[in-house]
């Protein structure tokens, strides 16, 4: 007899286990198949039997133990697991072939798929937001979930969209046997789907995602593996899911055991993501990464055997350049010299694929086969290590909680950033000073400093900070033999970073050599001794110009100027003198208002650093505003020697030869210098003006078709002397009768 198949919709539809003896449920074979047999282990210690557990287990160690050590590329490797699980597959099918679920249906129809995605949109905005926060909270240190603005939208939108996914396919399993289903049974539906999806996607991200943006500028394999290993992931868990929910829901509806079968599935199908990721070559990435972890950590023997399999097993040429680069360094940083010689060469040798890396090992080889490292130092400040918050504009908050974690408060990255940091547009030196007084220590900010000064804080074990445009990154140590400062430079991609002396000082002093130092209060006395007396004084001149350029009111913009001013910061002083119109040539106790000793200052900085053009028009509009034009013509003398003059600064040092009544030089610069199209207007009228440029019926006819040209700027005079002498040096004929009678036009209709 046969028992009686049921209707559909029947209230006690069969149920199907997760598994019946050594058979497995269907999506077990492609976990198998995809994840290699690590996949079964959760069902092995269920109803199976000894020999299929030898047999699985035996076939993992060979995946697991044997293949990771072939001398080969990761590439190579993996052929040799797919071949595996490929053999594996097939006995598993033969042997144990896979349950097969009765044929039921629900007809389902265009109306019902749009009605179920309508239904599952609010859910899945609802997960996908719990998803983010979650997602947040265990891996911010290690992943930006909330970098940006526009990445939280597009994550938001990406998992919004995963979720409506599952939540259809989960809806189309159970149709298969429901027509409908009560309030309680929809909410085990949701919550067991949000779980399944909450622990699968923290797998993804652990095991992958993590991994692969912390390395994101290394080029590990081409991208084609990347999307593989993605679309291998999605295609198992589509798959899968929903048939280890709708097997669980089964059997909770009818009163059957559930929870063990169904945690066993959960178990495969992430072991299987994990194989997945395995086979797909991972691994390199998790190498590279536990030997930057030992190289952050103080830890440089251990790094290189981590380098070197990443070497062995990655794709990309680049990164094995680099790489093999930073096993030099490790052996530099050991002291072993003649190892470090030896790799040095053979990244010129055979890791020679990354120009620049190419040229920092010439370099740096040529430092150590010539230096006398006996007498040069390195110096690294042990114990700076703290976690990384991955954030859009968070690089105060990592820097100084390095600092902070040194001096041993453990406050963190992620706290700091939340009380002074701004998503997106960060935050500013005086909201770091702030923060670290009210933690109780105290912070200075000291401009106009030098490698010396760096040098000598990081030998009385002081990390400092140091501001470049838009930046700020942590200094514990430098190398005299390299030339190099070590820095915490979230905005590299080691973080950890060997810095080239030479190529940071050009940005560095770009915001005047300004270092920031964070010490508890017993260091102070140290700090004053190294600094000089007057470091609370000039920290506070310092802070006042900061906030002077934040504020919108001009009235009060000038008092903080007033306070930072005669502090020996020039530019805090030019700054007072551009605002206060008013301001009288000399203060009230007779001095001048800029002295010989603060310019001195200034173009001794100026001259010896390369700085933005605007701290060079700054120093130049205050010596023109002041009537100091021959400091002036001396300074821009000094620095043409060196530099090429801007357009800008060529027409000022033009207009100084002029005030100084020279105008034979004024036309030397501007014709030698300057672009005619660069000229301003005053400038064109000074040029027009001048007998010599008669001589040249070229250049006088350019120059006034260029005046007639300007928009704005200049009276009738100037327009009709322009006119005269265009028409003077273009006598009008037939080739160009339409342009005299153009430019006649406009003369007319502006000044008629």
């Amino acid at each position: 007899m046969h028992a009686e198949q049921p209707r559909l919709g029947s209230p006690n539809p069969p149920v199907h286990k997760l598994y019946d003896s050594c058979r497995l449920p269907s999506f077990a074979y492609l976990a198998a198949f995809l994840g290699s047999p690590l996949a079964l282990i959760p069902f092995l210690f269920r109803k199976c039997s000894l020999w299929f557990r030898v047999w699985t287990l035996s076939f993992c160690v060979l995946l697991f133990a044997g293949v990771v050590w072939l001398p080969v590329s990761w590439l190579a490797i993996a052929a040799c697991i797919v071949l595996l699980n490929c053999i594996y597959l097939v006995i598993l099918l033969l042997l144990f072939p896979p349950t097969r679920p009765p044929k039921r249906f629900l007809g389902f129809s265009f109306k019902h798929l749009s009605a179920l995605i309508l239904a599952c949109l609010p859910w899945a905005l609802v997960f996908a937001g719990l998803e983010q926060g979650l997602s947040d909270i265990l891996w911010s240190r290690l992943f930006p979930v909330n970098f940006s603005v526009s990445g939280i939208s597009q994550d938001f939108v990406f998992q919004a969209f995963l979720i409506v996914l599952l939540l259809l396919l989960v809806g189309i399993r159970i149709s298969f046997w429901h027509r409908t289903i009560d309030l309680f049974g929809l909410a085990w539906l949701l919550a067991n789907s949000f779980l399944v999806y909450s622990i699968l996607w923290q797998v993804y991200l652990i095991g992958v995602e993590i991994p692969q943006w912390q390395l994101i500028q290394a080029k590990v394999f081409d991208s084609w593996v990347q999307d593989c290993r993605r679309i291998l992931m999605l295609g198992l868990g589509t798959f899968a899911v929903p048939i280890l929910i709708g097997q669980a829901f089964e059997s909770w509806k009818a009163n059957k055991s559930w929870i063990g079968n169904y945690l066993t599935g959960l178990f495969s199908i992430a072991v299987a993501f994990m194989g997945i990721a395995f086979w797909t070559g991972m691994p390199a990435y998790y190498s590279l990464l536990i030997g930057q972890q030992f190289e952050k950590y103080g830890s440089t023997r251990e790094t290189i055997p981590w380098y070197a399999k990443t070497i062995q097993w990655c794709q990309g040429d680049e990164l094995k350049s680099y790489l093999q680069f930073r096993v030099a360094l490790l052996h530099r940083k050991n002291g072993n010299i003649t190892e470090a010689k030896e790799a040095f060469v053979r990244v010129m040798v055979k890791y020679y694929h990354d120009n620049q890396v190419l040229l920092k090992a010439t370099e740096f080889n040529d430092r150590l086969e010539s230096a006398d490292t006996l007498n040069k130092k390195r110096v690294v400040i042990p114990g700076v290590e703290a976690s990384t918050e991955y954030k859009s504009a968070y690089c105060v908050p990592n820097s100084l909680g390095l600092i902070l974690n040194y001096w041993g408060d453990r406050v963190g990255a992620k706290k700091i950033g939340s009380s002074i940091t701004s998503l997106g547009s960060g935050s500013y030196i005086t909201d770091e000073a702030f923060y670290a007084e009210q933690r109780g220590f105290r912070h200075f900010v000291a401009p106009l400093r030098s490698f010396a000064d760096i040098k000598t804080l990081i030998d009385k074990k002081i990390p400092v900070l140091a501001f470049i445009p838009g930046h700020v990154l942590a200094i514990f140590g430098y190398d005299e033999v390299l030339n190099t400062i070590i820095t915490y430079d979230v905005n590299t991609y080691d973080i950890w970073e060997e810095a080239r002396w030479e190529e940071f000082k050009d940005s560095w002093c770009q915001e005047f050599n300004l270092l920031g130092i964070v010490v508890p209060d017993d260091s102070v006395p140290i700090l004053k001794t190294i600094l000089g007396p007057g470091l609370e004084e000039k920290n506070e001149a310092y802070l006042q110009y900061m906030i002077a350029q934040l504020e919108t009111n001009t009235m009060k913009t000038v008092a903080h100027l007033r306070r930072a001013s005669g502090r020996t910061l020039f530019f805090a002083d030019e700054m007072y003198q551009y605002f206060s119109d008013s301001l009288p040539r000399y203060r009230g106790d007779g001095e001048p208002f800029i002295n010989d000793t603060v310019q001195q200052k200034a173009e001794n900085f100026l001259l010896q650093n390369h700085v933005y053009e605007s701290h060079l028009f700054n120093h130049a509009r205050s010596l023109y505003q002041s009537e100091n034009y021959h400091a002036l013509a001396q300074f821009l003398e000094a620095y043409s020697k060196e530099n090429v003059l801007s357009p800008s600064l060529a027409i000022i040092f033009a207009g100084v030869w002029n005030r100084l009544n020279q105008p034979e030089k004024s036309m030397e610069i501007l014709l030698s210098t300057v672009d005619v199209n660069d000229y301003s207007v005053e400038a064109l009228e000074f040029l027009l003006n001048q007998p010599e440029i008669s001589h040249s019926k070229a250049l006088a006819s350019q120059l006034s078709l260029k005046l007639l040209n300007a928009e704005s700027g200049m009276d009738g005079q100037s327009m009709k002397n322009a006119l005269q002498l265009w028409i003077e040096n273009n006598p009008v004929d037939y080739r160009n009768v339409s342009t005299a009678l153009l430019i006649v036009d406009n003369y007319l209709q502006e000044w008629n």
